[in-house]
């Protein structure tokens, strides 16, 4: 949430996809102290600082949780990122049913990510995929473009964890640091779900 780092999400991310009109839609988890102090734009600053952040993107809903004794498990679980997918992505639903409209694109990032260099316009990427990035093995779950059409099975992709026997949550727990990213790919293989890897997402993270 760095301003140099929104000034590239917006200019290499957000500006490069080359869509007519863009929505954005944040969810953000804070799991403790520190990762709140790490998303905070700057020392001592308050979470209002975070969401008038957010409003430089013009969202259509800014959420918030700090981590607390009230949240449920799956806060708890090694598929965590896939559940705030998930969550995040129930407000993009909200917004398409209120306007009866369907995306074209729908795009998981986060706000952490520092671009290097522009991601490629959609009207290059085929809408029969989801191109996901190498950053991860063995596919990243940080950041995917997904056409609309494909994007609900993608994101919730948590509700097949314990459901489907090609992905269970017992197996991606012996994973370690890798279960979303292998739980995803696991979920989106079961499903038939054809991906590219896209060499062109070029981030680090802030």
């Amino acid at each position: 949430m760095q301003p140099q780092v929104r000034r590239f999400a917006k200019e290499r991310m957000v500006d490069a996809l080359g869509c007519a009109a863009v929505d954005s839609f944040f969810y953000l988890t804070l799991d403790n102290t520190q990762q709140r102090d790490d998303l905070l734009p700057a020392p001592n600053a308050s979470i209002e600082a975070v969401h008038a952040a957010a409003r430089e993107f013009n969202p259509v809903s800014v959420t918030m949780r700090v981590r607390d004794d009230s949240l449920g498990s799956d806060e708890d679980d090694a598929h965590a990122q896939l559940s705030k997918a998930a969550a995040c992505y129930a407000l993009v639903e909200a917004s398409e049913l209120a306007a009866r409209k369907r995306y074209d694109w729908v795009v998981r990032t986060r706000p952490d990510l520092a671009w290097v260099a522009a991601v490629p316009p959609v009207k290059s990427l085929y809408e029969d995929r989801v191109y996901v990035s190498q950053h991860s093995w063995p596919v990243g779950d940080a950041f995917f473009v997904a056409p609309g059409k494909l994007a609900r099975e993608v994101f919730r992709a948590v509700d097949a964890l314990g459901q489907d026997s090609h992905c269970d949550a017992s197996q991606v727990e012996k994973i370690g640091h890798l279960a979303a990213e292998s739980a995803l790919h696991r979920h989106l293989a079961s499903r038939k779900i054809p991906t590219q890897l896209y060499d062109g997402f070029a981030f680090v993270a802030a």
